[in-house]
């Protein structure tokens, strides 16, 4: 009894110690920055996620090379400051994509050293980008979308492709109707061909029309097919897809935020690939919010219940971050510390079990808010009721990665990695594992690209999952 004392004592003070930095369950101001962080504008490189980068519309791109607690602006070569949208290849985390709101795109190859203009082709004016998704394993296939968001001035091409790394840019907007106001883009992890853009409603003689759209895309924004079963199609129906997010766990599932325009906005999900959306907003009065806005949103990774949104508080709450843990059948508000439930929250993404929140009105900048692991709550009093393999984050990666595992009482376990014919390449763990929870990290600098597979086997539990190396 005495032993089971010292070790729940110590993985308690292990967790206390692990966290201590990051301030766990309150939010923390990470870097303070004027003019706050837009659109889906913080990423983190897959292969080393002490690196980060951010963009803001007035301060150009910030850079942290320290997991976030000290940024710098890296703005050499850009011509315009205000950073609408920036990405990041998962395939070479050099190469990023910066969209600004007025001049179209520039490209870095250098991690972010220097910046060049990246335009070429992109003709509708003005040429301001929304969002940008880089092909998971090709640096120079990237998609953008182009609209100020003007009323009276309806994106006449909306989307753009390029092959070349921005070379050249091409219309991609093959498949939509009239409504090309493209806010959002998001590309399926594991299925890299598989793209969703989410519109705006249209304002044909400064009228706002609806219905808003989602599209998908199979083969990379080449061609597009009509994805909004379940929305509303009147001319009414004017709830703009603001934010779109994958689960890692199941890429089924997405999540795309709407404005709060009519009683219809807010999240919407679906778990079948985008043939049927449904919105969920349980624990949110929607009658009573028409006015607020859904900036960002998100999927915790290695989770498909575990979502949370930023919104807007400047005319109606909701306001600050909001999350759910059971698949948005329940909302709540989720602000404390330093982030006020009337801040405006434009962009979130997780590094590892941290969320960072990009604020452009209230505490303006970065903020964060450190999760425990997956399924673990309390270290003492809930330790782990039953055996589970997670699935690995981030993924896809490149090429280090975190696998979590959870044992109930004393057991043998093994973790193995296997290729996708079946073939092991690397055992993880094989010892007498105390009960507990687990996290453990894999580095594949000596495997190549491809899907690969993680199996536990632990008394008579035995789970498998897979995992995307992209290199």
């Amino acid at each position: 009894m005495k032993k089971l004392f010292l070790s729940l004592t110590l993985f308690a003070i292990f967790f206390h110690l692990m966290y201590a930095s990051d301030g766990p369950q309150i939010w923390t101001t990470t870097v303070s920055i004027g003019s706050g962080v837009y659109n889906a504008s913080i990423v983190v490189n897959p292969s080393n996620n002490q690196i980060m980068y951010a963009g803001s519309p007035g301060g150009g791109v910030y850079k942290s090379t320290d997991g976030g607690v000290t940024w710098n602006q890296a703005n050499t070569g850009l011509t315009s400051l205000t950073i609408w949208a920036l990405a990041i290849s998962p395939s070479n985390p050099s190469v990023l994509y910066a969209g600004t709101s007025a001049i179209g795109i520039f490209k870095s190859t250098d991690a972010a050293a220097t910046w060049t203009s990246a335009a070429t082709g992109i003709t509708q004016s003005p040429p301001a980008i929304q969002g940008i998704v880089v092909s998971p394993t090709d640096p120079n296939t990237v998609v953008c979308c182009v609209w100020d968001g003007v009323a009276t001035l309806d994106a006449t091409v909306g989307l753009y492709k390029t092959t070349n790394g921005g070379t050249l840019w091409s219309p991609s907007n093959t498949g939509f109707g009239a409504n090309k106001n493209v806010l959002c883009l998001c590309v399926n992890p594991m299925q890299p061909n598989t793209v969703y853009a989410g519109t705006s409603f249209i304002t044909p003689g400064g009228v706002q029309t609806g219905p808003c759209y989602i599209y998908k895309s199979y083969d990379f924004g080449g061609t597009w097919i009509n994805s909004s079963t379940g929305f509303g199609t009147a001319t009414t129906d004017i709830d703009p897809c603001r934010g779109l997010s994958f689960s890692t766990l199941d890429t089924n599932t997405v999540i795309c935020g709407r404005f709060f325009n009519s009683a219809a906005g807010g999240p919407w999900l679906t778990t079948n690939a985008g043939a049927l959306w449904t919105q969920k907003v349980g624990g949110i009065n929607v009658a009573t919010f028409p006015g607020g806005l859904v900036r960002s949103i998100c999927i915790r990774p290695g989770s498909n219940t575990q979502f949370y949104f930023g919104g807007d508080a400047t005319t109606e709450q909701p306001g600050g971050v909001w999350h759910t843990t059971d698949g948005g059948n329940t909302w709540s508000d989720f602000n404390g510390g330093t982030m006020p439930n009337t801040a405006t929250v434009r962009a979130l993404a997780f590094k590892g079990n941290t969320l960072y929140a990009g604020v452009s009105v209230g505490p303006t900048g970065i903020q964060e808010y450190t999760e425990l692991p997956l399924g673990i709550h309390n270290p003492i009093s809930d330790m782990p009721k039953e055996f589970s393999l997670s699935q690995n984050y981030p993924n896809p990666f490149n090429p280090s990665t975190v696998i979590e595992y959870a044992v109930p009482r004393t057991s043998f376990v093994t973790v193995k990695v296997y290729d996708i014919i079946g073939k092991e390449v690397k055992t993880l763990v094989s010892e007498t594992k105390q009960a507990g929870a687990y996290a453990l990290n894999f580095n594949a600098s000596n495997l190549p690209s491809g899907v690969y597979l993680y199996k536990i086997v632990a008394g008579d539990f035995t789970a498998t999952k897979k995992m995307m190396l992209v290199k």
